[in-house]
């Protein structure tokens, strides 16, 4: 069975405040960076059955964005705390007790940690992702359970092309 782990980074975010890391937003570049990514990966038909975000704001806002650009609705979206700043052994952990009813997995994060989970799975074909950028992963699997031990069959990797240069 094919399932796909599509791991996104949030949009580019305002700079700290006295309210914190979690607290900040999507700035303007962020939210266009979120739409075009959503924008490319609904014209590439990839639906996730799930989506997971961190609940920081930035990612929160960032998962609506995707979640409305792919025209799904709302209760596919749920919020994990152990996603903030996790790193890759986390989002791991967290992707494989997926249930096998789902096939198609997005998880909305952050740095370094999805980067490092897209190279533990995709190798040398993974590149950093920069805000607002997925990397989306097929893998031949069973179950969810399996992936710990899984390489990535195919990859598929885009920066959204509202990216400032």
């Amino acid at each position: 069975m094919i399932r796909r782990l599509t791991l996104l980074r949030h949009g580019h975010a305002e700079p700290e405040t006295d309210a914190g890391d979690f607290a900040r937003k999507l700035d303007p570049r962020g939210h266009a960076e979120a739409h075009a990514s959503g924008a490319r990966l609904h014209a590439l038909h990839l639906q996730p059955q799930l989506v997971l975000a961190s609940p920081a704001r930035r990612t929160e806002q960032t998962a609506k964005e995707i979640i409305a650009s792919l025209e799904l609705p709302p209760e596919r979206l749920h919020l994990e705390a152990r996603l903030y700043l996790a790193d890759s052994d986390t989002i791991t952990e967290i992707a494989a007790r997926t249930a096998d009813a789902v096939h198609h997995l997005l998880i909305v994060g952050h740095n370094p940690g999805l980067s490092d989970c897209a190279a533990q799975f995709g190798g040398h074909r993974a590149h950093p992702l920069v805000t607002g950028a997925y990397c989306s992963l097929a893998f031949e699997l069973p179950h969810w359970r399996d992936l710990p031990s899984a390489a990535a069959e195919s990859l598929r990797q885009e920066a959204p092309s509202a990216r400032a240069t």
